[in-house]
């Protein structure tokens, strides 16, 4: 899968809606940073997670920070989703736990598990995705 130029779609005057894949081998690392920059800051909806199938869909509103002008911050409804997935869970201080939606911070492999997380370390929660074994996990982001 060809990697959308970053130049063109960041820091653009484009107000196009994304669709964006993370693409597996030598190129996964990179495209997760890539990929995080498009939903660092996004409100995560945590009560409207869901996993059928393999299929994790993670519903966000995220800021638009590839238009960002300086001045206005958009933000737009966005889906992430996650395939060969066998299971996820919360971790997060109790003070926390009643919310119904939490900050984006981080988004990352762990190298060692090969599970993806999804963090915001100010709050100190973290959603952890299982991966299958043997399967490597697809990332996308659309936008609706």
């Amino acid at each position: 899968m060809k990697q959308i130029n970053f130049g063109q779609w960041f820091r653009t005057e484009s107000k196009e809606k994304i669709s964006y894949v993370i693409r597996d081998g030598g190129n996964y690392l990179h495209d997760f940073v890539y990929f995080g920059s498009y939903i660092n800051d996004a409100e995560c909806f945590i009560k409207q997670i869901k996993l059928k199938n393999g299929i994790m869909t993670i519903p966000i509103e995220r800021a638009r920070w590839e238009i960002f002008d300086g001045t206005n911050l958009l933000t737009i409804n966005s889906i992430i989703t996650v395939s060969n997935v066998s299971d996820y869970f919360f971790h997060f201080p109790k003070e926390i736990f009643a919310l119904d939606s939490l900050e984006i911070r981080d988004f990352y492999p762990d190298n060692d598990t090969g599970n993806i997380v999804i963090a915001n370390n100010v709050t100190r929660f973290k959603i952890i995705i299982i991966i299958k074994k043997n399967k490597e996990a697809i990332i996308s982001l659309k936008d609706i």
